[in-house]
């Protein structure tokens, strides 16, 4: 016969990263492979409140008053309803957050629409369900990963980025830059080349002194 667990054995179990998503706690940085460092927005964009996800799926097209059950993308979050002019989102916490919708100008696109932060009244694209309550990634206190490392490890992950982009997901330390990807312009090839030797100039090389 197997012993069953005990109550305060379970009760001190850590929390599993989706239950910490839900009650709006700060993910653990190994989640998304991202930074070096805690409380980063690369943690918490995959989960976070996008309005241009919400635009490509439709949503402020639909009649006023109609009601939305999301995916699994957002766990934090149960209900969305769409009215006028804010958006009604019921939280797996039960607490019912209103968020305010503004038309933001974009040159010659003409207008789009954008959250208005709950605290701060910013023009954003996002919000971070953290610490219970919605928020902009300034009121959140996030930074981007890149802010939080030194000049050379920023060089390094844009070298990164560019080899990426043209289909180096391994190879970052060769040579010579990877093959043209099938369906890319050759301008485009060109210029990712261009700026993979600046960077990699600027790594490996001195600086000039004039």
């Amino acid at each position: 016969m197997t012993r069953s667990k005990s109550p305060d054995r379970i009760a001190n179990q850590p929390k599993a990263w989706w239950q910490r998503a839900i009650a709006g706690e700060r993910l653990p940085k190994p989640l998304f492979r991202q930074p070096k460092c805690e409380g980063t927005i690369e943690d918490h964009r995959m989960i976070a409140l996008d309005v241009r996800e919400l635009t490509r799926r439709h949503v402020f097209e639909q009649p006023v008053g109609s009601v939305f059950h999301l995916d699994l993308r957002y766990l934090w979050l149960r209900v969305l309803r769409l009215n006028s002019s804010t958006l009604d989102l019921q939280l797996a916490s039960g607490r019912r957050e209103t968020v305010y919708l503004a038309w933001a100008r974009c040159g010659v696109l003409g207008e789009r629409i954008r959250f208005l932060c709950p605290r701060c009244r910013r023009r954003v694209c996002l919000l971070y369900h953290l610490d219970g309550q919605l928020d902009c990634r300034r009121c959140s206190g996030l930074w981007y990963a890149a802010q939080r490392i030194s000049a050379n490890a920023r060089k390094f992950r844009s070298m990164k980025m560019v080899r990426r982009k043209l289909g180096d997901y391994g190879q970052f330390w060769a040579a010579n830059p990877p093959p043209k990807p099938r369906g890319m312009w050759r301008r485009t090839y060109t210029r990712h080349c261009a700026a993979l030797a600046r960077i990699e100039r600027s790594l490996y090389l001195p600086r000039r002194r004039y």
